[in-house]
């Protein structure tokens, strides 16, 4: 075989040779016998599997430590530390790992992936990467000044958006969108504590990404009981968990008190939906009259209707103005 075809039989098997699209790799940096060392390796497995090609493109080698630290795990520039305390569980496996019923992560082992996955979003979301039109309002909202006066100036001329993207420092967790989905609609302050699965979410803005991205990634029922949290993280990353997952179509709400009496927790099957209907109400018989005070009228067939047509408009007591 002569030079010419020599080189031409390489660089056709170089690109017959499947090429991965992830740099990710988990390196196991503590002193452990086989045992430890095989189980900590399968942990590593399954958390790769887990995360988004997205992430896995961006991160090259991860060192992990097991140590003596007081949290579960901790992330540093290139590496992340995993407490000690979580070897003998991963080495029990998923099966025998020590049962957590107040955790919805349901037992140590999966705590554990779940650490190894937290950690592992908090150096992506450090990376401060971002899309084209992410970069765009960066530079619109930090534009060259030259002095205080201009920069004052400038200042006061800035859209409203530019409260997001003026200081972002993160790949996603200060991205406007994730934070209005996430709660944090008032600066660095999230109420929605009761609908948490783990409230360390509401300490910052960078740990509720990190924990929303644990169970995005490992919880099948997180795609029902935060769609929208679900799709956001879906659209950004590229990645659809639990694609098969099908969702029950009612809707659930929470009805206010207007007494001393706890709120309701209600629930509409929209298949029992029969009409819509939009009121004005407002004095005077003209349109402007009405603007800023309507309301939306569903109307909802009694349970004991089984033909769902015009007699549940009769149903007065199941059906539901929202104003």
């Amino acid at each position: 075989m002569n030079k010419m075809k020599l080189v031409s039989s390489f660089v056709l098997a170089t690109f017959l040779i499947p090429q991965t699209t992830w740099a990710l790799r988990f390196l196991n940096t503590s002193k452990m016998n086989l045992q430890e060392r095989t189980a900590v390796q399968e942990l590593f497995n399954q958390a790769h599997d887990l995360l988004p090609e997205k992430i896995k493109k961006e991160i090259d080698t991860l060192e992990v430590n097991f140590s003596d630290i007081s949290a579960a795990g901790k992330a540093m520039r290139s590496s992340i530390i995993l407490s000690k305390k979580l070897l003998p569980e991963i080495v029990a496996g998923p099966t025998r790992s020590t049962v957590t019923e107040n955790r919805q992560h349901k037992n140590m082992y999966q705590e554990s992936l779940a650490t190894l996955v937290h950690e592992t979003i908090h150096i992506y979301d450090n990376l401060n990467l971002h899309t084209p039109e992410e970069r765009a309002w960066i530079r619109r909202c930090n534009p060259h000044v030259v002095n205080e006066k201009q920069a004052r100036s400038i200042e006061n001329k800035l859209p409203e958006m530019c409260r997001y993207y003026k200081h972002m420092a993160h790949s996603f967790s200060q991205n406007p969108y994730f934070l209005n989905v996430a709660g944090f609609t008032q600066d660095s302050f999230n109420g929605y504590k009761e609908r948490s699965p783990d409230i360390y979410e509401m300490t910052n803005k960078q740990e509720s990404l990190a924990v929303n991205m644990e169970y995005f990634l490992m919880d099948p029922e997180f795609k029902c009981r935060r769609p929208t949290m679900y799709r956001l993280l879906s659209g950004y990353f590229a990645h659809t968990p639990f694609a098969n997952v099908t969702c029950e179509r009612t809707l659930n709400f929470v009805l206010p008190s207007t007494s001393e009496e706890p709120a309701k927790f209600m629930t509409i099957d929209p298949d029992r939906v029969y009409q819509i209907h939009y009121l004005l109400a407002a004095e005077g018989d003209a349109m402007m009259s009405s603007f800023g005070h309507s309301m939306v009228r569903l109307v909802i067939c009694a349970p004991e209707q089984k033909v769902v047509g015009p007699a549940c408009l009769g149903d007065t007591r199941s059906h539901l103005v929202l104003s």
